[in-house]
Order: C-alpha cells, then structure tokens, then sequence
C-alpha cells in the first residue's frame, strides 16, 4: 500500500473508532442496514441452504464486514444477472463478490480485493483425456451475466455458449447430459457435481483463468467504498483464509452435516426410552444414505489417487508438481532424467535444474502460469543433469489446485536425441534443398593437354568463376590436389580404351576458395584422321548429395540406435493389395514380444498373429479392417504367449496411410501393459471388496441384488435378504480395542460365509452390520434354517488372542417377492425385522411382519 494510502486508511480508522465517543451521552442511534446481492445457487460462495436462509463463505465474510463498518446486514439472493441488476436499479446498496471487468465498469465501482478465484472448463468423462483446449463447435454451459460468459465470448469466439439463470442448472443440465462443457469457478462446480452427480462423471481439465472477487458499487458511492475497504483491510487475511477453509470443505458440510449427529444421538435417547421404532428406523436410513455419499465420495478420490499414483509411477515421462519454485512432487522418472533423486528435487530451486540459456524464461512463464496469464503450454528448454551432462527436455504445463494451493503441474520428456535427430535431419532438408536448386549439369570440353576449352554458362552459377575466366585453363586449376591422381587415371582409361567412362568424383574449387564436390561422365571425340582429339564431358555437383548421404547414415543410426532403447517395439504393418499382410519394418523388441525375429515377418506377420491369444484375434482383426476402411487410428489391447507358456497383456496404436497401389500401411509401435493390466484389476477388487474382512462390499453387494432381482422376475425365483447386527460386539471392541476387535470381525466373516453357497453373497456393509442374499431358495425355511445356523455358529464362543468372546446375533429376514420387489424395500424390510429381534431378545432370526 502507498504512503497516502496508509495515511487514508488511518484517518478511516479513526473515524469508524471515533464513531462511538462522537455518540456518548445521547441516545443510541438507529444502525442503518446494507443491502448486500449476491447468487442465490453459487456455494460455497453464497447460496441458500436447506431452511432457505443465506449461507457461504461471502455470507459469513460481509456478516464480519458490516459488524466492523457498524451497520446490520440484509441479503438479496436471486439469479446471477439479476444481482447485478439489482444494484444498478438501487435494490442492494452493494453486490457482494464479483469480478472486475472493463464491461462491468461502464456500470459500476469495485473496492479492493475480496479473494481470488480460479475457474475451470468442466468436461463430461467421454471427453477425457481433454488436451488442454476446449473442442471446436462444441457447447459450453456458461452462468448467465457472469464473467465466465463475458471471458468466453472474448476468448473463444466461435464456440457456442447456453447461458443458465445460475451454477445450479448449469451443473444439473450437464449431470442430464444436456452440455457436456461447462465453465464454472473450480469450488462450485466441484461442490455441485459432488452433490447432484456421481462420481467421475465430470472432471476440472483446464484452468482459464484466475481473477479475482471485489464488491460491485453504484457509481459514485466513495464513502461506502472506503469504508468497504478500511473493513477489508481490518479484517486481515488470516480471518479470511480461516473463513474459507471451512467453507471449502464442501463434502463434511454437505455429505455429512455438523448437526446430524447431535440430532442422531439425542432422537436415539428419546427412542431407547419411549420404544419410538418408526423414528429410529428413519433416522438411521437417512445416516445410512449420507454415509453411502460419503463413502462413495470417499472411495472415487482413493481411485483417483492410487490411478495417478500407478500412472506416475509407472510412467516414462517425468511428471512434478511445482509450488513457488519448488517440486512438491516428483515421480521416479523425473530422477532418471535429472540424475538426482526425489529428496536433491524437492531441496533446490527448479531453476537450478534449468540450463543458464533457457533459466530467465523459464521462472518468467511459470509465474505468468501461476498468476493465470495466457502462456504457452508446452515448451522445449535445456536442463542440467547432476552429472554435469546437458540434455534437452520438452515440458507440457497445466495448473491444479495441490494442498491448497494453486500449483504448476506437467509432464517432462528427455527429447535430446530428437533434437540432435532434427537438427541432423535439419541440416539434411536445407542440403537437399539446396541440391535440387542447384540441380544443373556443367558441360565442359577440353583439348589433349587437359586445357578446358569450353565450359556451359552453368559454371559460373555452381563454381562463381567467369567463364571466359575458366576457359583457357587447365583443368588442374580447378581440381583438389588430393585428388590430381584419380583425375589423370580417369583421362587414361578414355585415352585407352577410346569409349565413355563415368563415375569419377573429385573436388572442384569455387571461386570463394571452397571446394565442391563433382562428378563426371566423359567421351573421347576424333579427329578426322581418327585420333583422339579431346574430350566432351558433363559434371554434376554433389557437394549437397554426398553431405546429405552422410547425414542420413548418421539420422538412420540414430534412428536404430532409438528403437533399440524405447520400452517397445516400433513397427510398419502393410497390408497388400491381395489381402496378405506383413512387416515391412520392425525394430529389434519385436522378437521380445512375439519371439519372432523381425526379418521373418517381412514377408509375412502371421507367425506373430499366432502368438497371440485366439480369443483376441477376432476383435483385433476387425479393430484393423475398420482402421483400414477409414483410415483411422488404430488401437487395440491383445494377450501374447510366452515361451513359458503364459500369456502377458500388450498395446498397439498405429496411423494409417493409404499407399498408390491400394495397400494400406501403419506406422506404430507395441508396448507392454502387464503391469498396467495387473494394477487395474487391484484397484477393482479395492472398489469391491471390504478391506478388512475381503467380504463383498455395499456397492458389489447391491449390484448382485440388482441381478437377482432381474433373475427372481425373469425366472419367478424366490431370494432372501438377511440384514445381521453382532449384539455385544461394541464392549469387546472398546474394552480389547480395535485390534481385537478386527479379528473378531474377520472370524465372524468366516464363520458365515462357510454357512452359505458359493450362489450366495455374504457382505459387510459397515462397523458390524452385515448383510447376506440367499439366492433360489425353495421356501421360507431355507432361510430360516440359514439364519437359525448363524445365529449357532456366532453363539459359539471365539478364541482372539488369548481371549475367549462371546457375542451373539441378531438377524432380520426380507423374501421376494413377498415382501418387496426392490432393492430399497427389501433392504429396509429385512432391517426391520433385525431391529424386531433385537427388540425380542436377540439371538435370533426374523422375519418381517407389517406389525413391524
């Protein structure tokens, strides 16, 4: 802040302080009150909560500033465009958090900064992976009056924007699949998509910009201005950040509210002593399903994590995370890059890793990323590696919120040889170039004593010697010495055999004092007498052909030098004319994975189709014709057989082209993905599976249910659903702790699933509730008869850990169809009469009854 800004600030600080001296001994006066718009469908920043009253983080902050400014507060929630409208017509004295733009100043006044905002373009899953940019022609979901809308007009011209009245219906029609783009600050739409959607059903893929929120004013209004700020000012940013945390954990507040469990455990006391069981029974399905939001918010972040955990770990790329010029986060291919490992990464600067050429300009665009300014999102540079060594990197940059902070993020390539490639290759088109410019002959004459008589106007345009110059001159003028020796044996062999001889090549000078390198083909011509009089001849200059040999040798080594180093094969794939297929290129890991050398396939691919497992060959033949009807990308996941017999996963992805004589060829290459495969199918047994006791879980539990609910309509079959609560289990579990407590869960687990058919599905669905479905069962007694043997085999006394336990159960029995023909009713049938037989005694199984 500037020195008469501080001096203002103080002068306003001692008014508002003045204020109550000013009024002492008179009657206390009447507090005005600031009407204050905002959103009324915008959390956590503002919205309206369940008893329709105003709640979120700019309710609670303007609730601070108006108590400091000395005034009561009233708040006008509406639509988006209508609290904007709302102070231009006088309705609200002050709108409330907005964001500054040239637009909006034409109309209104902005006081100082309020918090800063980062937002996102949202993107449906069918979209992912997202390149960082939004797609052409699509359909973006915008707020309507808001910045987003403002921003995206002007940054994105032709794509087409459906405004929504606010975030609320934005998100929702994108949930119905309505838009599958919407932009949205990254808090709301987060928060929204978590408490109307399912998990993964849209994911934040591209920051657009950061701004920040200020309050919108009349025009005018300069006292109320400053008197906003010297609140802000006093209001500080530890205050304001404190704020913000609490309403930034959007999922405790609104998956699992503060006021719940208080209210759960004060109606379970009015139930335990005035036997109210309707009561309990709904307030425990309602803890039931917000603790299923939870979890399933709960277990899709676990997914998440441990995917980009895998990922990272597993990629060849480096990938970070950057944070005030810091790594937060490297992976292990980072280290191989940069030769150090993580805990040498995490301790310097990223400039230190940054070659001096490339380091000024490297920090200057990852602030700029940071301060949510347009900056490229991939760049090359040259990086240090701890060795001493110089290697160049290609770095892809995107922003992410990480702990809290907003924080660069990418991916690192080692691209050293492709530049040392390019430059190669480089230096090879500018001399094919140069060739081809330069692609006239040079006819020459000369006598028997090697004097040029004549030579083409060419000469001049290749050599820069004047021609009437060279005319008149040996040839030996013109030639390398180290090569005078090869030039007269060529003119021997024409003396001596009296015929055309070619294939010579010799250097020439040009007339800078360089040499070009030639070749020739010459002719003896004859006098009258039959005498060789001289000779006629045409040089070609190959100056640019032999260095661009040269320099194709050396890119082709290279190229060989690459595939022999990739984790892969890469690969040319052709298909002829005539059907038949084959390999016309493949590069050494071939034979790794087929265990066929590459010039076998050269011919013909089929020994490498045969390694492959029968049941992939039909799908992969029809993923290549239908690439090679449309030339389109061709991907595809396939089983290979060892030579010890197994079976390991592989990915191809090629591109087609369409050849002259109708044959299609794919350039690809072929990596190994066993231990991607492995990893995905760990990760969906976790999704699965209870942790503790490898029971089915809820989710798998109510998926098999579903089915047998089609099943039980499809076949008219009869199924049970057992609901089971472990009485007397809570003492052992506090008493011994949670250790033996565990255990006395897993054995439980145990000793029910024994009891049941393999058909059957037996699940824990929380602390030690469990739930069994009995598929097919021939009458009610089946069931009763499985319930009757839990409730014998839990009776029996457990041994943990030297302690010998005794607990019992109670069981409550749901039929279809006789008591419920969905997952719901069954499910709240069977707990019903779970809680009928604790009631009755426990220790037993029953059945539910309407009397319930």
């Amino acid at each position: 802040m500037s020195f008469c800004g501080k001096i203002k600030t103080f002068f306003m600080l001692m008014l508002l302080c003045s204020l109550p001296v000013l009024s002492h001994g008179q009657r206390e006066p009447v507090r005005e009150t600031l009407v204050v718009s905002l959103d009324h469908a915008w959390p956590p920043f503002s919205f309206l909560d369940d008893g329709g009253r105003p709640a979120g983080m700019l309710i609670e902050l303007w609730q601070e500033i108006t108590r400091i400014m000395g005034m009561d507060v009233r708040f006008f929630l509406t639509d988006w465009a209508e609290s904007i409208e709302a102070v231009k017509d006088g309705r609200a004295h002050v709108h409330g958090g907005l964001v500054p733009s040239p637009e909006r100043s034409e109309f209104m006044d902005f006081s100082a900064e309020i918090m800063g905002v980062h937002t996102y373009a949202f993107a449906a899953s069918e979209l992912i992976p997202l390149r960082l940019e939004i797609p052409d022609g699509a359909e973006v979901g915008v707020t309507l009056g808001s910045y987003e809308q403002e921003f995206m007009r002007l940054a994105y011209p032709d794509l087409t924007l459906r405004p929504f009245l606010n975030n609320q219906l934005m998100v929702q029609a994108a949930l119905h699949g309505e838009v599958q783009l919407f932009v949205a600050d990254y808090p709301t739409g987060m928060y929204l998509l978590d408490r109307y959607g399912e998990p993964g059903q849209f994911y934040a893929v591209t920051l657009l910009y950061t701004r920040y929120l200020a309050a919108g004013l009349p025009p005018g209004s300069r006292d109320l201005q400053d008197s906003i700020d010297v609140a802000l000012s006093i209001f500080g940013d530890e205050e304001l950040q404190r704020i913000s945390q609490r309403w930034m954990r959007s999922e405790r507040v609104e998956v699992l509210p503060g006021w719940l469990l208080p209210v759960l455990g004060a109606g379970l006391l009015f139930l335990v002593f005035a036997g109210g069981g309707a009561y309990l029974l709904a307030l425990r399905v309602q803890r039931r399903r917000l603790l299923a939001e939870l979890g399933a918010g709960t277990r899709a972040l676990k997914e998440s994590e441990a995917r980009f955990r895998t990922l990272a770990d597993h990629a060849t790329a480096g990938i970070y995370v950057l944070q005030n010029r810091h790594f937060v986060l490297v992976n292990a291919a980072m280290g191989h890059i940069l030769g150090y490992n993580e805990e040498e990464l995490l301790a310097h600067e990223v400039s230190f890793f940054v070659h001096p050429d490339h380091r000024e300009v490297a920090v200057q665009m990852t602030m700029e990323r940071l301060e949510g300014k347009d900056v490229h999102s991939r760049y090359e540079m040259k990086i240090l590696r701890k060795d001493g060594g110089v290697r160049w990197v290609e770095l892809s940059l995107g922003t992410l919120l990480y702990r809290g902070m907003i924080s660069s993020a990418g991916t690192v390539f080692d691209v050293t040889e492709r530049k040392e490639l390019e430059e190669k290759l480089r230096i090879s088109e500018e001399t094919f170039r140069a060739m081809v410019e330069n692609a006239n002959d040079i006819i020459f004459s000369m006598d028997m004593d090697g004097v040029l008589t004549y030579v083409s106007p060419n000469w001049t345009e290749i050599l820069g010697h004047d021609v009437s110059h060279v005319r008149g001159q040996s040839f030996t003028a013109f030639m390398h010495p180290d090569d005078l020796a090869a030039g007269y044996a060529f003119l021997d062999l024409i003396y001596d055999t009296r015929k055309k001889q070619g294939g010579i090549s010799y250097r020439v000078t040009h007339r800078d004092g360089g040499w070009r390198w030639h070749t020739s083909n010459a002719s003896p011509f004859f006098d009258g007498e039959g005498h060789i009089a001289g000779i006629h001849g045409i040089a070609r200059d190959i100056t640019d052909i032999k260095y661009a040999a040269e320099s194709r040798e050396t890119a082709l080594a290279m190229l060989n030098k690459v595939a022999a180093n990739i984790p892969g094969a890469i690969y040319q794939f052709r298909i002829r004319p005539d059907g038949s297929y084959h390999f016309p290129y493949a590069s050494e890991r071939v034979q790794e994975i087929f265990g066929v050398h590459p010039e076998e396939l050269m011919e013909d691919a089929s020994p490498a189709f045969n390694a492959m497992h029968p049941d992939d060959l039909g799908s992969l033949m029809e993923s290549i014709l239908d690439s090679a009807a449309n030339l389109s990308l061709w991907q595809n996941e396939f089983r290979v057989r060892r030579a010890n017999g197994a079976y390991r996963w592989f990915s191809g992805q090629s591109v087609p082209e369409l050849q002259d004589d109708g044959a299609i060829l794919w350039h690809g290459y072929f990596a190994d993905i066993q231990d991607w495969k492995d990893a995905e199918e760990r990760i969906t047994h976790m999704a699965l599976h209870d942790p503790l006791t490898g029971l089915p879980n809820r989710t798998l539990f109510e998926d098999r249910v579903e089915q047998a609910l089609i099943q039980g309509e499809r076949e008219k079959d009869t199924f049970a659903l057992l609901f089971i609560d472990l009485d007397r289990f809570k003492p052992v579990n506090d008493t011994l702790g949670h250790r033996v407590g565990d255990l006395l869960l897993q054995e439980a687990a145990r000793r029910m699933e024994k009891l049941i058919r393999a058909s059957d599905t037996a699940a824990r669905i929380g602390g030690d509730e469990f739930v069994i479905l009995l598929r097919k069962i021939a009458s009610r007694e089946d069931a009763a008869r499985i319930g009757a043997n839990i409730c014998r085999e839990l009776r029996r006394t457990f041994c943990i850990e030297g302690h010998e336990l005794r607990i019992s159960a109670s069981i409550g029995i749901a039929l279809y169809p006789e008591h419920g023909r969905d997952l719901i009713t069954l499910c709240k049938r069977a707990d019903r009469a779970m809680y009928h037989s604790k009631a009755s005694g426990r220790d037993r199984a029953s059945f539910f009854a309407q009397k319930f």
